[in-house]
């Protein structure tokens, strides 16, 4: 597996959280470091007790993929620190939110991000209650609000002193 093969990373598409990709990460990293404990057993089993189903399930896809047999451990080693530098790699968009976003939200942004924006783009999620609705957006050094506490705020700006008349009439 190299770089230039991304179709072989096609099954990462489940990994859409900065979080999920560092939780990914980690487990790759508990794998490496047992590679060598291992005495009469296999990766499978390995993966079996080590690590979370889909991870499991991601790496025994991508060995298989890439033709690589589970007791062959130097050419797993390899592609597992592949696929481990290319998670580092990924783009990451930040976006706030004023929820705690459900799993399926995250899919829905992440679905999003991927068709409009750019593939294989991990998404970092902050909390943050004060901007009341809408996301804020940072993508490649550039920052876009699309609060709602932004709106109401350029509405009141823009509309003050029809307000204020509103409010105080002469």
């Amino acid at each position: 597996m190299n770089d230039n093969n991304k179709t072989n990373y096609e099954i990462l598409k489940d990994i859409r959280t900065v979080q999920e990709a560092n939780n990914f990460c980690s487990e790759i990293d508990n794998i490496l470091e047992n590679f060598y404990k291992l005495k009469n057993k296999n990766l499978d089993e390995l993966l079996s007790s080590s690590t979370e189903n889909s991870t499991s399930s991601i790496i025994k896809k991508i060995l298989s993929d890439n033709k690589i047999p589970s007791s062959d451990f130097a050419s797993c080693e390899k592609i597992l620190s592949q696929l481990k530098d290319w998670i580092k790699k990924m783009k990451v968009i930040k976006i706030t939110l004023a929820i705690d976003p459900s799993s399926e939200v995250i899919s829905h942004i992440s679905d999003w991000i991927n068709q409009n924006l750019e593939t294989n783009t991990l998404i970092d999620i902050d909390k943050d209650e004060s901007i009341l609705g809408g996301a804020v957006l940072s993508i490649n050094g550039n920052y876009k609000d699309f609060s709602l506490k932004k709106t109401l705020e350029d509405v009141f700006a823009r509309k003050k002193n029809e307000l204020i008349k509103n409010i105080y009439p002469k």
